[in-house]
């Protein structure tokens, strides 16, 4: 729908004989351009119209508990002096004023100054069908959509037709300035967020520009604009920059994944995965620590698609790492871990741990078979794969053997305990192995040892090829 047709709407509505079909008219009209705007958005009516200072809409964001809720006046716009009256009446609500023809501006001069500073000091959005469609037109970006939202929730002063289409000019034009450290164009789009932002929602905005800043190299000190001096990267930043359209540049994703960390990958919601996780992690999964990762076979096909690379997506409040018929996930502590029902299983057996241990040095073995026990072990750590002694107590267990848990020495020395019958590694005691280490040993051991099994592990970001795992006994009390 056009501007035009708005606008001719709102008119057309209007000018209907009943008063209540043309009320009801114009609030469909102006219900409708606003939600296009802002889909997110939530609008119910009220009783009124064009009441001095009772709402004629209300405006909410579901799933949002920090937004509140916004009034909607609907006015006749035509004198600017009359406008200004009717704000002094409401403006200690930060409304917004939608006014039901173009707003006058050229008509008034200094009038319509007032109106524009009157507005923005008191937090309150005045706009007009003309305004709205210019930023319903912006074009694809995933910053301009953020913008837009954020205006219909914490927006201020004048938003007609040649404001939107400065500011939408200014902060397109800014947030690529950003990503080249421009400071110019930078400058002018945290202008723009000052003069139309409330402070709330300005800080917000100019945190963004902020971190994109920093990680496109720039400085702290040479923002040009407002700064966070605790260089803060926030859930909704991180969330909205793994959302935005891919950004090939690994240095940027080095410097912002300096201030990211597993859990608060876990709060944000990237149940597909996307491009921008996948690059985040690729450059700095081997400085990011985790307690625990279980491996679990995907519980439908929808995941199963042969031949797929790994990738990485947050599912279930955990960071997993998706294979194509498993997922591998990853927590800051055993507890969060347990949001994913194992894969139960009695443990492995002896030959095909061999086969999946392939290269790794044995140091200790718990085996289980008729509900017995026996923990064998290297007092020197030496390797045991090949000691008589392993198929002496295989014989000597009555029923089907298999070796339960284990404890994972890595070469750096840190310890991992491995439970064979949830397939989870987790830290033992404090220790805080990184994202490489616990994959490899939890794809290693828990996955069959096939050429597709060696592609994942050899996609693994961050692990060293010819990395090496040995072997020592350890216990379900270690983790």
């Amino acid at each position: 729908m056009r501007q035009l047709e708005y606008a001719g709407q709102i008119a057309q509505a209007l000018s209907l004989e009943h008063p209540s079909d043309s009320v009801e008219g114009v609030k469909d009209t102006v219900i409708r351009e606003l939600t296009t705007l802002d889909p997110r958005m939530a609008i119910r009516r009220t009783e009124y119209f064009n009441h001095s200072f009772i709402p004629d809409l209300v405006a909410s964001w579901p799933g949002n508990t920090r937004a509140g809720e916004r009034y909607i006046y609907l006015k006749f716009n035509d004198e600017i002096d009359y406008l200004l009256d009717d704000m002094t009446l409401v403006k200690d609500s930060q409304p917004i004023i939608f006014g039901l023809s173009n707003t006058p501006r050229n008509e008034h001069g200094d009038r319509a100054g007032d109106l524009f500073r009157t507005s923005a000091e008191s937090n309150t959005l005045v706009t007009d069908a003309a305004g709205v469609e210019t930023l319903i037109g912006r074009g694809h970006s995933r910053f301009l959509d953020l913008a837009t939202s954020t205006l219909t929730q914490g927006g201020r002063g004048l938003v007609d037709a040649p404001m939107a289409a400065q500011a939408i000019r200014n902060l397109n034009e800014g947030f690529d300035g950003a990503r080249r450290t421009d400071s110019g164009l930078t400058r002018r789009a945290t202008r723009t967020v000052e003069i139309l932002f409330d402070p709330k929602h300005a800080d917000r905005l100019n945190r963004l520009l902020q971190a994109v800043w920093i990680g496109s190299g720039g400085r702290l000190e040479d923002f040009p604009g407002r700064r966070d001096e605790t260089a803060e990267l926030s859930d909704e930043i991180l969330q909205f920059l793994l959302d935005y359209e891919e950004i090939p540049d690994d240095e940027f994703w080095r410097r912002l994944g300096q201030r990211v960390t597993v859990g608060q990958l876990c709060r944000l919601a990237v149940p597909d995965g996307s491009r921008n996780l996948d690059r985040l992690m690729s450059i700095n999964a081997s400085f990011y620590w985790a307690r625990a990762c279980r491996i679990k076979r995907h519980e439908s096909t929808l995941f199963a698609e042969s031949g797929k690379a790994p990738h990485w997506a947050v599912d279930r409040g955990l960071l997993a790492y998706r294979a194509a018929l498993y997922a591998a996930y990853l927590a800051e502590s055993v507890e969060q871990a347990d949001e994913v029902i194992p894969d139960h299983s009695g443990g492995i057996a002896v030959n095909e741990l061999r086969l999946r241990a392939a290269g790794i040095s044995l140091n200790a073995l718990d085996f289980s078979a008729g509900g017995r026990t026996v923990k064998y072990a290297s007092e020197s750590e030496e390797d045991i794969a090949d000691d008589e002694a392993i198929s002496e107590i295989e014989r000597s267990l009555h029923g089907h053997v298999l070796i339960k848990r284990a404890g994972i020495t890595l070469d750096n020395g840190r310890r991992l305990s491995c439970d064979f019958t949830t397939n989870t590694v987790t830290g033992r005691t404090v220790s805080k192995p990184k994202i490489p280490e616990l994959l490899y040993a939890a794809i290693a051991l828990f996955r069959e040892n096939t050429p597709s099994e060696k592609a994942v592990l050899n996609a693994i970001p961050g692990w060293e090829e010819g990395g090496q795992l040995s072997f020592d006994f350890g216990t379900a009390s270690d983790s």
